[in-house]
């Protein structure tokens, strides 16, 4: 039997009935039908059906369908044989099966169905349960029907296959479900899941020792199309017997419940009419005429009401009259009504939409005067008795929600009234919490007397330095600056303040929202009695921000401080040759160090890679470091050498001690006189407590992204630096989180960012106005137009057989323990499964690199040979990087079998050795570099190379940016071609993916976009393809 809705089947039975079914045929396992204009498909061995109706399309059942199902049961016997031309595949076979065919149809003729047990059902009213009772019956064969005394015992022993007597006669050794027709298994089906388990308590479906079946109303709509699908099905509900039998919802066209209304020369009366109804279940279950009604539980109570009022009414021989007056809330209840009950009105009187206008004044002895005007179409009224003589009806809700917004506001509910004057608590509370109530249900204005009781007046402040502060003052129209604090706090949180004088005073909603987000900038505090309101002076671009198209004035000093954060260009520069050495960039870099450093602060410098920081930097202290000043210059370091170079070539006149070495050799260097100290990050973590009493006037922090980590022992250990200014160098200033950036700028400007905590909760637009003023970054490929073209390019290489066999162990491995892993659990095991990628992505490479005696081959090592070999015949000069040292050694193994000159860098080569391959490299020596990913990704010049092989992917593309940078940078002469080696099929292809979503991170914090996070464990299952 197909899942059919119980309305939809009955629908199909009436088609059924009306004779509407019409067999056409058979094709191949389908019977064709045609139901009304509709083509039907019918599968009798239980497969797809087909309607060309479009509820089937949409639904996948109609009426259509249902009909069919019916016409099967009931007279599939009748339907013709199916042709012999059908049960075989082709001529000589039928010819071959005729006589078979020839010898059923004699012997079958006539065959009946089989012999079943035909349940009946009858319902008949109870008025003492108000509901409906059913009896049953059973009939087996072409037997009587038989009442079933006890339902419950039926299905007690159908359930368990217990024998069962239907008669003297008729008994069954075991009763089955087989036994039944298919109509009388569903409602035994449904009987069976209603039926409760034996116990001491009464079963409250199955009355009488189960004689009869009374159902609550829920259940009863669910059966009752199942009954009348029964062979035998009647109910009586007093006015004679039914075989059939719909509920359907109460449409109030056809509610037997009138509400009539009527109207003579001074009043409207109300009379309510009931027909010959039948109410059940609590009314919800209404009878007339043939049709069931079902209605809600609410809308039968409030019938309920409404038919013993009037009861009550006719009881006393009254009537239910109104007055004009009374129409708009009569209306109210008729609304109540409609959905239930058919409504007879006097002709044109409808409900009409109106507006409301509240004008309010004061008249000459202080007291309010309101006046409320209503409008209707054209019409115009000031009065109530001016409403109810028009004859109009008005929504009542809507008057009475004003009506209440009137009294909660302690102004006259009538529509022209007075009261007394406000006091001095009434007038805040109007203003500031009854106004805006007013304003969403009327249109609400008022007099030049009314608004003298409040002033909105302008918001002027003034912004100047303070002793590391900014301060702000405000001034106020009518406000003493005695108590400018308290006004301002109030005015903050409320839309009112009374000043000291008695006046009244307001802002405009745009100055008050401006004066709110001032008030939340981080760290702002009131100065004691009546001070001005200060802020940290790194927080000025969020106080921009906050005061943006508000009347400021800043003092001359920020006037031009902001003019230069504008304009860093316009800063004034000392006159120097090194200047002359610049790019243009490059001396705007130079002038907004200067200018920060001027006013005390500090920033990040975050161009690009190959853009010059570190000569920015170089030509930034060479012009600021006064006699007997110092600056300290940290740095990793393989770029001690590199920076000491720079210096001797840039800044020639600058004495500078180089801190390295060991722990006698840094003291020496330390107790030198110079100017600048350059020392690397791990030996000043080593040497903190010598720097304690130390005074900078400036701190150089290069590759700070580095520093990201606020947890380190070097982070720790730079807080602990007194300077003057600190600025931080870095492309990358932030990787993978927000965090990052914020750690950086805790060492450059304490206090600009909030902690992390509340940092992570901070808009990041709001973080992008705090730090813009702080941070400079350009990019390369618009600042250095003249820069060679950079292409970027992937090989794809195979895994080969011997890689691939244990790649797919040790990836099938891992799959199956993160499957049902929770981010808890994975957060407990997450540095097993990073290594785990590690390891395949070492198999990509070659699993030479952890698996000393494997002898295969390895597809990028192969790629690599092919690749090298032309490279040598078209000249090109390689840089090649990995991040695994292993490989690197595998690359200096072909190498040396063909005997080519090259160099290497790894994360031991010295700082100074580094240097001389660069330079070695870049005047022609070898032509390949191998290089270990993170060691050399910074502070190298390789402009010689003009091809880049990426044998592995980093998960984070900066740190392939940076490796890029070597060769793609300022000096460089030749297009730059970018590879990176991608094994198909594997996790490197995910990594890729991964790296586009982190892409330009730093763009988008200082764009207000949204920073990508660290591995989840949705994103380790994305990479293995869970």
């Amino acid at each position: 039997m197909r899942m059919i809705p119980g309305k939809v089947r009955q629908a199909g039975k009436a088609l059924y009935q009306a004779g509407e079914v019409v067999f056409q045929g058979y094709e191949k396992d389908l019977l064709l039908f045609q139901v009304l204009a509709e083509e039907i498909h019918f599968s009798a061995s239980g497969g797809p059906d087909y309607c060309s109706c479009s509820d089937f399309g949409l639904l996948g059942y109609c009426v259509h369908i249902a009909a069919v199902e019916i016409f099967m049961r009931e007279q599939e016997s009748t339907l013709m044989p199916r042709p012999v031309d059908q049960l075989v595949e082709s001529g000589a076979d039928m010819m071959f099966y005729q006589e078979g065919e020839e010898f059923l149809l004699d012997f079958l003729e006539g065959e009946v169905s089989p012999i079943h047990l035909h349940l009946g059902v009858e319902g008949e009213i109870s008025y003492r349960q108000d509901g409906i009772i059913w009896t049953f019956k059973l009939r087996y064969g072409d037997s009587r029907y038989y009442i079933i005394r006890d339902i419950s015992e039926l299905l007690t022993r159908l359930a368990r296959g217990s024998d069962f007597r239907l008669s003297s006669q008729i008994f069954f050794e075991a009763l089955s479900w087989e036994l039944f027709d298919v109509a009388s298994q569903d409602v035994l089906a449904f009987l069976l899941g209603i039926k409760q388990e034996p116990s001491s308590a009464p079963d409250p479906y199955f009355r009488n020792y189960g004689r009869y079946l009374f159902l609550p109303l829920s259940l009863l709509t669910q059966v009752l199309p199942f009954f009348q699908d029964l062979e035998h099905f009647q109910l009586d509900l007093g006015d004679g017997i039914l075989k059939q039998v719909w509920i359907q919802e109460l449409d109030p066209a056809q509610s037997p419940y009138q509400l009539i209304l009527s109207a003579d020369a001074e009043s409207y009366r109300l009379d309510f009419k009931v027909g010959d109804v039948l109410g059940l279940y609590e009314d919800q279950l209404l009878y007339d005429q043939g049709r069931l009604f079902l209605l809600s539980l609410p809308q039968a109570q409030l019938l309920g009401q409404i038919r013993d009022y009037f009861q009550m009414l006719q009881i006393r021989r009254a009537a239910l009259r109104f007055h004009k007056a009374q129409l708009s809330r009569l209306f109210t209840f008729l609304e109540k009504v409609k959905g239930v009950a058919q409504l007879h009105l006097p002709e044109g009187l409808e409900v009409k939409d109106f507006s409301i206008s509240l004008f309010l004044d004061i008249d000459p002895l202080g007291w309010i005067v309101s006046q409320s005007t209503y409008q209707v179409g054209d019409a115009t009224f000031s009065l109530e008795k001016e409403v109810v003589e028009s004859g109009l009806v008005l929504d009542y809700q809507q008057t009475l929600r004003y009506e209440r917004a009137l009294e909660q506001a302690q102004l006259p509910t009538s529509m022209a009234g007075r009261r007394p004057p406000f006091s001095e608590e009434e007038v805040l509370d109007f203003f500031d919490r009854h106004l805006p109530v007013l304003q969403e249900v009327a249109d609400v204005s008022w007099s030049a007397a009314f608004a003298s009781l409040r002033q909105e007046v302008d918001l002027d402040l003034t912004i100047e330095e303070g002793r590391g502060y900014l301060e702000v003052n405000f001034s106020l129209e009518g406000v003493d600056q005695q108590e400018i604090q308290e006004a301002v706090q109030a005015l903050t949180t409320g839309n009112l303040y009374r000043t000291k004088a008695g006046r009244f005073v307001s802002l405009s909603s745009k100055n008050q929202k401006r004066l709110q987000e001032l008030m939340a900038v981080e760290g702002g505090s009131w100065e004691p009695q009546g001070g001005p309101f200060q802020v940290k002076r790194q927080l000025l671009g969020r106080i921009q921000a906050a005061l943006e198209g508000a009347s400021v004035t800043y003092s001359k000093a920020l006037e031009e401080f902001l003019g230069h954060l504008a304009q860093p260009e316009t800063y004034p520069l000392p006159a120097h040759p090194i200047l002359e050495q610049l790019r243009d960039y490059q001396r705007i870099g130079v002038a907004w160090m200067s200018m920060l450093a001027s006013y005390g602060f500090g920033g990040i410098l975050a161009d690009d890679m190959g853009l010059g920081k570190t000569v920015q930097a170089i030509s930034f202290l060479l012009l600021n470091l006064k006699a007997g000043e110092k600056a300290l210059v940290v740095t990793p370091s393989g770029l001690l050498y590199n920076w000491q170079e720079e210096l001797r070539r840039f800044a020639p006149e600058l004495k500078v001690s180089l801190i390295y070495g060991s722990k006698q050799e840094r003291a020496e260097a330390r107790s030198q006189t110079a100017q600048v100290y350059l020392t690397s990050y791990g030996s000043l973590r080593q040497d903190i407590l010598d720097y304690r009493h130390e005074q900078f006037q400036t701190m150089i922090l290069d590759e700070a992204q580095y520093l990201k980590n606020q947890r380190t022992k070097v982070h720790t250990s730079l807080q602990k630096i007194e300077a003057d200014s600190i600025f931080a160098l870095s492309g990358t200033p932030v990787e993978n989180r927000l965090e990052e950036i914020g750690a950086i700028f805790n060492l450059v400007l304490p206090g600009l960012l909030p902690a992390k905590k509340d940092l992570l909760k901070m808009p990041v637009e709001a973080v992008a106005q705090q730090i813009r003023p702080f941070i400079l970054r350009r990019d390369k490929q618009a600042i250095l137009t003249e820069l060679p073209e950079k292409s970027e390019g992937i090989y794809v290489t195979e895994l080969l057989p011997e890689q691939k066999s244990l790649y797919l162990a040790q990836r099938n491995q891992m799959q199956a323990e993160l499957q049902s892993l929770t981010e808890q659990e994975f957060r407990k095991r997450k540095v097993e499964f990073l290594a785990g990628l590690t390891r395949l992505r070492q198999i990509c490479d070659s699993p030479a690199l952890f698996l000393e005696d494997y002898q295969g081959q390895s597809g990028k090592l192969e790629l690599l040979k092919v690749l090298l070999e032309r490279a040598r015949e078209s000249g090109q000069r390689i840089l090649i990087f990995s991040q695994f040292v292993g490989m690197l050694e595998l690359v200096q193994q072909l190498l040396d079998q063909e005997e080519r000159d090259y160099f290497m860098i790894r994360g031991s080569t010295p700082a100074r050795e580094r240097q001389e391959i660069s330079r070695a490299f870049n005047q022609g020596q070898g032509d390949v570099v191998l290089i270990s990913l993170k060691a050399g990704g910074v502070g190298l010049n390789l402009t010689g190379a003009d091809t880049v092989f990426l044998l592995d992917l980093w998960w984070n593309p900066a740190v392939e940016e940076q490796a890029i940078g070597r060769a793609h940078r300022m000096g460089q002469q030749n297009a730059v071609q970018v590879y990176r080696f991608i094994t198909k099929g594997s996790i490197e292809e995910k990594i890729f993916e991964l790296q586009e979503s982190k892409r330009n991170l730093l763009e988008s914090v200082l764009n207000a976009g949204r920073p990508s996070e660290a591995l989840s464990l949705d994103e380790v299952k994305e990479i293995l393809g869970i």
